[in-house]
């Protein structure tokens, strides 16, 4: 494994400002399954590792009062695979958070991190935001 920094932001800005300076070739770090391997297999070489488990407030698991699940980029899988509220309205989502690895994986993976992690394949991911949504081939990570 390359030797690497490692940066503790306390605030959602303060991490996407470090992860945005391409000079800094800056990986976030959530739960770190995935990029583990990737490290140890030198799948990924960062210069810099960026914790987001320092920031407050990432892992949360709600909806909101129109009913629109929110799920935090820290939410574990375990959280959302346990959650009562996503078992009823939601079951699909909890299925898939409960067919992801061992317990002791979801009980660290994270939603974020498993949306971001390399895809064997090519595939299209698509985020949707109060500006918009938007679809972008994952083939570039």
């Amino acid at each position: 494994m390359r030797r690497f920094a490692f940066a503790e932001p306390s605030s959602v800005k303060a991490a996407s400002d470090i992860l945005a300076d391409r000079k800094a070739r800056a990986l976030p770090l959530a739960g770190g399954i995935d990029l583990l391997g990737e490290l140890k297999d030198r799948i990924v070489e960062p210069d810099l590792l960026v914790n987001l488990k320092a920031i407050p407030d990432l892992d949360f698991v709600r909806f909101d009062s129109d009913g629109t699940l929110r799920l935090g980029a820290l939410a574990t899988l375990t959280a959302v695979a346990e959650n009562d509220r996503i078992g009823k309205e939601l079951p699909a989502v909890a299925q898939a958070a409960r067919s992801v690895g061992s317990p002791e994986i979801r009980n660290v993976g994270t939603v974020g991190g498993n949306l971001c992690q390399r895809p064997p394949l090519p595939a299209r991911a698509a985020c949707s935001s109060s500006s918009g949504r938007r679809s972008r081939s994952t083939s570039h990570w």
